[in-house]
């Protein structure tokens, strides 16, 4: 739809594409040099199934990615507190 009223699809398409893969660069960076300084064989302790289920309860919505980023954030932080 947006096609047929002149806007250049494939230029957005790309560009959040690469946005997206900077964001998720700087997260990796941010996981490998921050929160461990050293490489160990199980860095991300299954924080990126937790993205992909994020991603499922979300559909495609952003106020409920939210809310499940600090649904699933908040809970990670109880494990530390309790």
């Amino acid at each position: 739809m947006a096609d047929t009223c002149g806007v250049p699809v494939n230029r957005y398409r790309f560009l959040s594409v690469s946005v997206g893969s900077g964001i998720f660069d700087i997260g990796g960076a941010y996981l490998s040099l921050a929160t461990t300084p050293m490489w160990i064989e199980i860095m991300s302790a299954g924080r990126g199934w937790i993205a992909v289920a994020l991603g499922i309860f979300a559909g495609w919505s952003s106020p409920r990615a939210m809310l499940g980023s600090y649904l699933f954030g908040g809970i990670t932080a109880m494990q530390l507190r309790f």
